[in-house]
């Protein structure tokens, strides 16, 4: 799991409006070609799962 240095307004809980900050140094994606560290410049895809969901609920582009 990334670390999430800052989530929201600090209830843990990301609400419509809110946004969470993440160390791309310690982050990871995985995708059908195995775990992998993005590097700086690359767009990353991040998708939200609710708890045992197999579909996003929330899905973005960011550039790390």
């Amino acid at each position: 799991m990334s670390k999430v240095t800052e989530i929201g307004n600090g209830n843990g809980v990301i609400e419509t409006g809110e946004s969470f900050k993440i160390n791309w140094n310690d982050a990871f994606a995985t995708s059908a070609w195995g775990l992998m560290a993005p590097n700086p410049g690359e767009k990353v895809v991040i998708e939200i799962y609710e708890r045992g969901g197999n579909k996003p609920i929330a899905k973005t582009t960011a550039v790390v």
